[in-house]
């Protein structure tokens, strides 16, 4: 799972993904990330992962940089503190745990997805606490 959405919230359309979810992730950037971006002087990249980095009890997020030149624009991220407002505007935008962006990539991607939220609710479970219950704290 990558919390810039198979690179898509950083600007990059990877092969396989569909129009329509192509279309959307342009416009929910354009619409929300490029503007809280803008006002701190960071790229859309780092505002996502801020964001997530932000989420209760999240300890890391997984850059998935390729290269140096996107490893330098997810940094950022590192330092960047959203407001309580931004916050709320990215919850509100893309939700907590799904995008809404569509479909996933075919292949490996959608089963990897599915994999991991199994995991991470099995997780949850074990340690006593009730995976609804997160996603609807992380929903507010």
């Amino acid at each position: 799972y990558s919390p810039l959405a198979w690179g898509l919230l950083a600007g990059i359309e990877p092969p396989g993904v569909p129009a329509a979810t192509a279309a959307r992730a342009r416009q929910l950037v354009d619409r929300h990330l490029r503007p809280i971006a803008a006002r701190h002087g960071v790229p859309p990249a780092a505002v996502a992962l801020a964001w997530v980095l932000a989420w209760p009890g999240m300890t890391g997020a997984i850059a998935g940089a390729s290269s140096a030149a996107q490893l330098a624009e997810q940094l950022p991220a590192l330092t960047l503190l959203l407001t309580a407002g931004e916050l709320e505007q990215l919850n509100a935008a893309f939700g907590a745990f799904d995008l809404p962006l569509g479909e996933a990539p075919p292949g490996p991607v959608r089963g990897l997805l599915r994999r991991v939220r199994r995991l991470a609710g099995r997780s949850l479970r074990a340690a006593g606490i009730d995976p609804a219950r997160v996603r609807q704290r992380l929903a507010r």
